[in-house]
Order: structure tokens, then sequence, then C-alpha cells
């Protein structure tokens, strides 16, 4: 901001817009203390920026760099999904708010107000296909906004959340756009980890109790989530660990249950989030896992936008074979625990793959889902198919597929298909 930029032709027709001075300017770009940052399916209240640049420019909050207005559900949501899903949301951003009375927040991709100053101390300049270009927040999707925050660390700036509701979000209406989402919200926390440690025991012993949030905020995504699998793949004897599982459980779905009352939701919504939680763990155990595959590769993550309705199902195929064999799994389970004896492990289990049946009959519906995994099964080998890696015999192209204009045109668009054979 603040300066003046020029229209300039590389090769190929394709025009760059070069820094220079007052005369031959393109246009110019106003200088600005804050950048406000927004979801393009948010929207924020009309006095939203007023009063988060009133926030940043309280004493005492001259080296905040950002503050994330956390989005919480539209009101008046019909759908049972929608419902439920925005309940979740509503306790994610309550956690966003206690992590920033702690001074433990973090930047998690939400909207908010950026100050520029801090943008400029982490600036990152490389160069890119000979243009000089300049990276404020962390290009390595791999990671998400966890590598920006370690930056801002570094260069002692901090992030907190506004406690108002500023912003409002649709919450998904199915399956496959709470896919991306949740696969976009827990990803990166445990690559940057050893970065947090090190600064931590640099830095971190000055505010212990902040040092131990933020260390839960990396790692509970996989550690909760592989726990609650080690609880109910591990059928062990004994009183203690009997009283364990039931004190764990019990526990969860209690504070579960108080957080959402505190919110403002029926206590009835209790049950329904923790089975929609249970839906969701492959998806949370996915993004977190494919995020460290990226990373050990080196490779880009390119996170799936919601997916358009005619093809919601495209993106969470896995997931729909997580879900029914994890369901089949633990009714297995629960039967051979109960059977030989272990009827608290039996029921524990027994009791969570009811509330999984409820979910997928719930949130999917069995019909519902066979039809989708049936149709993105067509969808791929048409694709496939088209890019002539399979014989196009027994796939009824004319009729199913190739009148599909535009699935054709982004076919061509990202791996265009072979000559056509005879």
């Amino acid at each position: 901001t603040g300066r003046y930029f020029h229209e300039r032709l590389l090769e190929g027709g394709l025009r760059y817009l070069e820094e220079g001075d007052y005369f031959g300017t393109y246009f110019h770009v106003p200088d600005a203390d804050f950048f406000l940052l927004l979801d393009a399916d948010s929207y924020v209240a009309p006095d939203c920026l007023l009063k988060l640049v009133h926030f940043m420019q309280q004493p005492g909050r001259e080296k905040t760099a950002i503050t994330q207005i956390p989005g919480h559900p539209a009101p008046n949501t019909g759908l049972m999904m929608q419902r439920v899903a925005g309940a979740l949301m509503d306790l994610r951003s309550a956690g966003l708010l206690g992590y920033a009375r702690h001074d433990a927040a973090s930047w998690v991709d939400e909207s908010g107000l950026v100050r520029k100053s801090a943008l400029q101390d982490i600036a990152q300049t490389q160069q890119e296909r000979g243009l000089r270009v300049t990276r404020y927040f962390s290009g390595d999707r791999a990671c998400g906004g966890m590598a920006t925050n370690l930056r801002l660390l570094r260069h002692a700036w901090r992030v907190t959340s506004h406690p108002e509701r500023l912003a409002w979000t649709s919450a998904p209406a199915e399956l496959g756009a709470l896919v991306a989402r949740y696969r976009r919200w827990h990803d990166g926390g445990v690559i940057t980890l050893p970065g947090l440690l090190g600064y931590l025991w640099r830095h971190g012993w000055r505010k212990p109790l902040a040092a131990l949030l933020r260390i839960h905020q990396q790692i509970s995504t996989l550690g909760t989530h592989l726990a609650l699998l080690a609880f109910f793949s591990l059928s062990l004897p004994g009183a203690f660990y009997n009283a364990w599982l039931v004190a764990a459980v019990l526990g969860y779905a209690l504070l579960l249950a108080r957080d959402l009352k505190h919110a403002g939701y029926p206590w009835s919504d209790a049950l329904r989030a923790y089975a929609l939680k249970l839906l969701l763990l492959p998806v949370n155990l996915g993004g977190t896992l494919i995020s460290l595959h990226r990373a050990w590769t080196r490779t880009a993550t390119v996170w799936p936008q919601a997916p358009q309705e005619a093809d919601h199902a495209g993106g969470c195929l896995p997931y729909y074979f997580a879900a029914y064999g994890l369901l089949i799994y633990w009714f297995v389970e629960a039967a051979i625990d109960l059977t030989g004896g272990l009827r608290v492990h039996g029921l524990v289990v027994a009791l969570n793959a009811a509330l999984l049946l409820y979910a997928v009959a719930g949130y999917i519906g069995f019909r519902d889902g066979l039809e989708d995994v049936h149709g993105a099964l067509r969808r791929r080998l048409r694709q496939r198919a088209l890019r002539g890696r399979i014989p196009v015999s027994g796939l009824d192209l004319e009729a199913d597929f190739v009148h599909d204009r535009a699935t054709l045109e982004a076919v061509e668009r990202f791996d265009p298909p072979l000559q056509t054979r005879d």
C-alpha cells in the first residue's frame, strides 16, 4: 500500500504490475495501517471494521498483529446437519476465545484485521519465473496458518480474537462441504510443532500456561482422535482400565453438553453433536495425515473448496468408506467383547457404534450414501476413460458424460485426454 504501479507486458501476452513512481502510473494503492481479511462465504456486522480498528488501537495492543473474528453459524438454519455443524462451529469459536484470553491464540485462517507493520516484518521475497514476489503469509499449504503464527511469534507479534460476534458464515448443509472445511481446519499443527517447541524452549518459560496451551492447540487434533480410536479398539481386562474408559467418555460427553448449553443449544443437541464428531473422526485424522504426507514428500497441498452439489460426494469418497468400515468394526468388536466377558468395554463401544449409526443414517442416509458412492465411482471411471487410461467398453459415455460440457472442459483443462482411438 502507499505505492504506485504501472503495467508491464511480458512474453506471451502476460501483463505484470511493476512498482514505479508517480509518472506513468497505472494505478495507485492508498496507504493503510490495517487490512481486513474476510472469508468468501462470510458476512460481517455493519460496525465490524470500526470495532476492530478501535480494538487494535487500544493501549497495550501495539504488538497485536491479527485480531481474528471467528465465524459463527448463520441463525435460523432449518436443516439438522446445518444446526449441529453450526453448534460445533460455536464451540470452536469459544475455544479460540479461550486461547486468546491466556495469550496463546493462533491465527487459524479466520477472518480478521491484520496490522500492516506485522506483515512487513514477516515478509519473504523470492524469485518466481523471473519475477520478484513478496509473500506475507506462508505459501506452504501443508502447514496452513500455523507457519505464519510461528513467524509472528519469532518477531514478537501476538494474535488475539475479538470477543464479540462480528462475523457469520453459512454452516455446511451436506457432508461434502463439511469434509472440505474440516480438512482445511485440521492441517499443519503437527508439522510446525518442532519449530514451536524450539521457540518455547528459548522464550516460553516466561508464560508456562500459554506455552502449554500452544502445544495443546498444535497436537490436540491428532492426539485426541488417536486416543479415541485406541480406547475403542483396545480391549484390556481390569477394573482400572474400565473405570478410566467410562470416566473419559462420560466426562467428554458431559463437558460437550455443558459447552453447548452455554452456547445456547438444548441438551438434546449434545448427542447429535457427539455423533457428528464420531462421523468426522476419519476426516480430522485424514487432514492431519495428508499434511504429514505432503510435508514428507515436499509437495504442495491443495485443499478442495466446498464441492458442488452435483458432485458433493467426489471429494469425500474415502471418508464414506472409512465411516462404514468403522461402523462395522465397532459393532463386531462390541459383540466379541460382550460375549467374551468384557462387558464394560463392550457396552461403551456398542453405545458409540449406535451413535455412529445414527450419524450415518441421519446425516448421510444409507440410500443416499450408496447412491453418492456409486455416482462418484462412475464419474471417476468416466474421467479416466476420457483421459485414455482405461477401456471405454461398458461405460455409457454418450448418455452419462459426453453431454456434460462443463465437466469435459474441466477434464481437458487439467489433464488433456489422449488422441481418439479406433
